[in-house]
C-alpha cells in the first residue's frame, strides 16, 4: 500500500529536510515516503551519504540551476510561439504518448500515420546525467556572461 503511495520527483538533498519528510528513514535504509536512499555512516562519520542508487536528491545549487533551465526553456516555448511556430510535436517515450492523456487531440490533429506529423522522442538518460548536463550548460553561459 505505501508503495503506491511513494512520492516521486526531486528531493532537496539535505539530511535534516529528509528526516523531516520521513521520520522512519534509518541509516542504510530506503524511504518509503520519498526517493531516497540513504548509505550506512562511514567509520568515524555521524552522518549518513545519500545512496546514488533510489535517490532522486539535488543540492539547493542545483535545484537553482534546474529552475532556471525550465525557465528558460518556458521563454523560448513561447517566443517560438509569438513568432509563429506552432508545430504539433508530442513526446513519445517507448509505446506511451502524450496525446493519450491530451484534452486537445480533435482541435490540433496529430496523426503519425501522415508524413508531417513526427514524435519527439528524447534521448533517456539517467537523472544524475541529465543534471550534469544542465549545470555544464549553466557554467557555460555563466562564463559567457562574465566575458570568459
Amino acid at each position: 500500500m505505501l508503495k503506491s503511495l511513494k512520492m516521486h520527483g526531486l528531493v532537496i538533498k539535505d539530511l535534516d529536510i529528509v528526516r523531516e519528510m520521513d521520520i522512519t528513514l534509518e541509516d542504510g535504509g530506503t524511504s518509503s515516503v520519498i526517493p531516497v536512499s540513504l548509505k550506512k555512516p562511514k567509520k568515524g562519520e555521524e552522518e549518513p551519504e545519500f545512496s546514488d542508487r533510489g535517490t532522486t536528491a539535488v543540492t539547493y545549487e542545483g535545484f537553482k540551476v534546474l529552475k532556471n533551465h525550465m525557465k528558460e526553456n518556458v521563454i523560448k516555448i513561447c517566443e517560438e510561439m509569438l513568432s509563429g511556430n506552432i508545430s504539433i510535436e508530442p513526446c513519445k517515450k517507448s509505446t506511451i504518448t502524450q496525446c493519450e492523456y491530451c484534452d486537445f487531440l480533435s482541435i490540433c490533429q496529430f496523426d503519425s500515420t501522415l508524413g508531417l506529423n513526427k514524435y519527439n522522442t528524447p534521448k533517456l538518460l539517467p537523472q544524475k546525467d541529465i543534471i550534469k548536463i544542465i549545470e555544464e550548460e549553466a557554467n557555460v553561459k555563466g562564463d559567457e556572461r562574465d566575458g570568459k
